[in-house]
């Protein structure tokens, strides 16, 4: 049933034009880090992992959100975002890039995702207390290592 689903899936993509993307919902894990620290320099937001750093350059006024969050100053319009999603949020994920831009997804519960700037994904994150993650290769190909024994661990 399941090669089925995929198959039927798979065609559909391939006559209307669309690519497979939510593969992590037909059981495919992503190879995701999770991000200790959000500090928020000038228009750049940096993320840390366990031993990477990457700089997300963003508007003033969404380092500014970003900022404010983290100090603790709720968002008005991303509170009311959070109200009127069809099931609650499990986490953001920073998966890609696309012409030059990063792109992340808030994962909702049942699986859905809601594509967003990782900036807007940082201020969901931080007021509905959800983890923030990375995919693995793209922070060791865009980030700086940050160990000092010179370790890839991520």
């Amino acid at each position: 049933m399941r090669t089925h689903f995929f198959l039927t899936l798979l065609l559909a993509s391939v006559f209307t034009g669309y690519t497979l993307y939510e593969v992590q919902s037909l059981g495919v894990q992503e190879d995701l880090r999770p991000i200790q620290d959000i500090d928020v320099v000038e228009s750049a937001l940096r993320l840390k992992t366990q031993c990477f750093e990457l700089e997300i350059t963003v508007s003033g006024s969404q380092a500014s959100n970003v900022r404010s969050v983290i100090n603790g100053d709720p968002s008005f319009e991303h509170g009311f975002a959070l109200q009127t999603l069809s099931a609650e949020p499990d986490k953001v994920v920073i998966d890609r890039i696309d012409s030059g831009i990063f792109q992340s997804d808030l994962v909702l519960e049942n699986d859905d995702r809601i594509n967003l700037r990782p900036s807007d994904g940082l201020v969901i994150a931080y007021q509905a207390d959800i983890p923030v993650y990375v995919n693995e290769d793209l922070i060791t190909e865009f980030g700086e290592p940050t160990c000092l024994d010179g370790s890839r661990r991520i």
